[in-house]
């Protein structure tokens, strides 16, 4: 009998203790920016964008990442506007990558079904992609694109994430924290954060 009580009690306690929601001093959030701003960011950059356009039949997305499997960052070309599995290839290069080479290019373009005569284009666009990443800190830049009439590689649609604990644990890339749109964020989150706390609320 004893030991059923013992049983009972200590289930009970496990489930008291168990948090709906913990602070914790590593968090790592991720920060995605509004489209807008990614825009503004590619434009810096000096990377022809058309605000106006919509995803077309010629549409592809270029995005570069981190490939888990490689352990290195990687470009993923897909061959429509959205970053699907079935119609994409991850291309891996390793951190010291600083300048993109014909040979990945190429291949790049290949799968896209770019002609050889927007491979310095595109050179150009992946090269900006990657120095964003680099000095940025983001963890992802996705990008829809297409070759307009004139033969312009345009970007017409951006989505870009980056790691805000930078800014957190530091002070880096404060330009990129002060694109947070707290408003779309947990409220009890940024309320504990204003106490120094980072709070993750389970769901």
């Amino acid at each position: 009998m004893s030991g059923t009580s013992s049983q009972k009690r200590g289930f009970h306690t496990m489930r008291r203790v168990a948090p709906a929601s913990r602070p914790t001093a590593g968090h790592k959030r991720n920060l995605y920016i509004k489209q807008s701003q990614a825009f503004d960011i590619l434009k810096q950059k000096s990377i022809p964008v058309n605000e106006s356009a919509s995803s077309s039949d010629s549409s592809v997305s270029i995005s570069i990442t981190v490939d888990r499997t490689a352990l290195s960052p990687c470009i993923i070309a897909s061959s429509t506007s959205e970053s699907n599995p079935a119609q994409s290839l991850k291309f891996p290069f390793p951190y010291t990558q600083t300048e993109f080479g014909s040979s990945i290019i190429a291949a790049v373009a290949s799968h896209l079904g770019h002609p050889a005569s927007a491979h310095k284009q595109l050179a150009g666009f992946v090269q900006a992609l990657w120095e964003i990443y680099k000095e940025k800190e983001a963890f992802t830049l996705e990008t829809q694109l297409a070759i307009s009439a004139n033969g312009t590689l345009e970007v017409h649609g951006a989505r870009f994430g980056f790691d805000d604990a930078a800014y957190r644990s530091s002070g880096r890339q404060e330009d990129i924290h002060k694109l947070r749109d707290t408003a779309e964020e947990v409220a009890e989150e940024v309320e504990a954060e204003k106490d120094g706390i980072v709070y993750v609320k389970y769901v």
